[in-house]
């Protein structure tokens, strides 16, 4: 399901909240510090879209250095992430300012529709046998091989089967293992 593409992030500052209970000891602090993964809201600029071509919530690659000196002036008042999202090896070359982050499970369909069940259930989840799985997370807070995703996705599909009160995909709108790529430098605003 899931193409692939350049995706910048908007990271409210409240995110996660202060109140919430993050898996693993992690305060919302260290979680909102490092988390490098699809959660946030994709192109906040509503005008985005239409100058960077965005098509399904992505940015083409060829876009990047427009996408680029975009992101770093809205970094400058906003914590953000440029992203590309994609299969497990993209078939394309990166721009070198990108490093492999690591890899998320949910779906990306649109800027307007997706989901980070390492976020929403790992981080932040409130089943023991799902939140556990941040042992397995790296300090992008997101799994280090496609497998250790996939073994998650097994537990999760158990769980739901078991009746727990978890996102359900649509049947054209699958979870899926993503691979994740990001600026080597995570952009804050200078008031952050």
């Amino acid at each position: 399901m899931v193409s692939s593409g350049l995706v910048v992030l908007r990271r409210p500052a409240n995110f996660p909240p202060e109140d919430i209970i993050c898996a693993g000891g992690l305060s919302p602090i260290d979680a909102r510090a490092a988390y490098r993964g699809m959660e946030g809201e994709a192109w906040p600029d509503p005008e985005a879209g239409e100058r960077f071509g965005v098509r399904h919530g992505f940015a083409p690659i060829d876009s990047f250095p427009e996408v680029y000196t975009y992101v770093l002036a809205m970094a400058e008042t906003v914590r953000c992430d440029l992203l590309f999202l994609g299969s497990h090896s993209p078939s394309i070359s990166l721009p070198s300012e990108f490093a492999f982050c690591g890899y998320e499970f949910g779906n990306y369909v649109s800027e307007f529709n997706h989901f980070s069940c390492v976020f929403n259930e790992i981080i932040c989840g409130r089943y023991a046998p799902l939140t556990d799985y941040v042992r397995d997370l790296n300090s992008s807070l997101l799994f280090e091989s496609a497998e250790q995703a996939e073994n998650f996705a097994t537990t999760r599909q158990r769980l739901v089967c078991e009746g727990a009160d978890l996102e359900v995909a649509e049947p054209d709108e699958p979870f899926e293992v993503i691979a994740v790529f990001g600026l080597r430098r995570t952009l804050l605003p200078n008031s952050f």
